[in-house]
């Protein structure tokens, strides 16, 4: 039962302003999905298709940012952002007057001049925050959800990893307890030094070490997942599977129409094309326009290098399955060698051990492959580097 998501509501429109009493705090009214919708998004599962609407409706970030928002929107007195930035901005420049006409003989000149400019500079900065306006700030809210998302997202996908990390190294541990009681016993007989006998059991040791490391790691990760999408940190939910992506969505992909599209959806370029649109000053125009250009270019690199490491993390998928084959191979021959005597348990173990290895080695590159198309995706829906 996620209790978190009624009790966050109350908390943080505690927290909050009068001016937003009553909103949902921590989701949408209920006709913004159908009942079902509703009930997926409640129940004590984790799933993967689900984070960007959990994020939404329950991560506190997101939602404090929205009620920030929404209470700035209602204080703007119905001005655009460029006429409050002007009326900033020729505040600022009777400042300047006031100071021209001072007398540099005045024994507080230094002072007093001192403390107008500090102001004037303060206007004239809210002035450039004031060229974003609601316009930025919503931009910005976006902006932070859409990572909000692609960091939770790239929870999911450590967390499995993690998962199939910790399956191997517990193989592992195993095969070093065997190697260990391998090296004792030939140390019994004079085969193997004690030096050895330390060293397999160092092994044992760091192995042990190694496993205590990765669980702390996953449980990390699943609190980071729970706090992300609304779950208390020490909550327990069920935690989904995750998809997989086909060659065929790979070869789908058309390059030169994601990085036309990455430019119109930038979360960065949009708010300083606003920027551009509101100021009123020259010298801040064409900065603007060469901020802008870079920033499409930019833009444009960003989702070519983001679809080369997904071409290669393909690749690197595919040297795996092949790599697979190869140690199915050697442990078929492994075993037929041990039915007839000609291959210890331990050097079959050590072989089947290998297999494991590959095996696990094919599902993190295909993890490897989804992660790198959700880092492109983002990127063309809005994420990409601005510079």
């Amino acid at each position: 039962m996620r209790r978190l998501h009624s009790m966050a509501a109350l908390s943080l429109a505690a927290a909050l302003t009068a001016t937003v009493t009553g909103q949902v705090l921590a989701g949408s009214p209920e006709f913004a999905y159908t009942p079902e919708k509703w009930s997926t998004l409640r129940d004590n599962k984790l799933e993967y298709d689900e984070i960007a609407d959990l994020v939404h409706e329950y991560n506190p970030t997101v939602v404090n940012n929205q009620a920030s928002y929404e209470q700035n929107r209602e204080g703007d007195l119905g001005r655009s952002d460029g006429d409050i930035a002007a009326s900033y901005r020729n505040s600022a420049r009777q400042i300047y007057q006031q100071i021209e006409m001072m007398d540099p003989d005045s024994p507080t000149y230094d002072t007093t001049v001192l403390t107008l400019e500090q102001q004037a500079k303060a206007l004239e900065a809210s002035a450039t925050s004031a060229e974003v306006g609601n316009f930025g700030m919503q931009t910005q809210n976006k902006q932070t959800e859409a990572t909000i998302v692609a960091s939770t997202k790239t929870l999911m996908i450590t967390y499995h990893q993690l998962l199939l990390n910790l399956d191997l190294s517990k193989k592992n541990l195993d095969l070093l307890k065997s190697q260990y009681e391998a090296v004792q016993r030939k140390a019994a007989v004079g085969m193997a030094t004690q030096m050895e006998v330390l060293n397999a059991k160092s092994a044992v040791e760091n192995g042990e070490m190694s496993i205590l490391t990765t669980e702390k790691q996953i449980r990390t990760t699943r609190q980071s997942m729970c706090l992300a999408t609304g779950w208390a940190y020490n909550a327990n939910p069920e935690i989904g599977q995750l998809p997989s992506v086909s060659k065929e969505d790979i070869l789908a992909i058309d390059l030169e129409a994601d990085k036309e599209t990455a430019v119109k959806n930038n979360f960065t370029l949009s708010i300083n094309r606003h920027r551009l649109n509101s100021t009123r000053v020259p010298e801040s125009k064409e900065t603007l326009e060469e901020t802008i250009a870079n920033n499409e270019s930019q833009i444009r690199s960003s989702v070519t290098s983001n679809y080369q490491a997904l071409l290669q993390a393909q690749a690197d998928y595919e040297q795996a399955e092949a790599e697979l084959v190869l140690a199915q191979k050697q442990a078929d021959t492994a075993a037929l060698n041990l039915s007839i005597g000609n291959l210890s348990q331990l050097e079959y173990q050590q072989q089947a051990y290998a297999l494991e290895g590959a095996r696990i080695s094919v599902r993190l590159k295909e993890m490897a492959v989804l992660q790198a198309y959700e880092t492109y995706k983002s990127g063309v829906a809005g994420l990409a580097s601005a510079g």
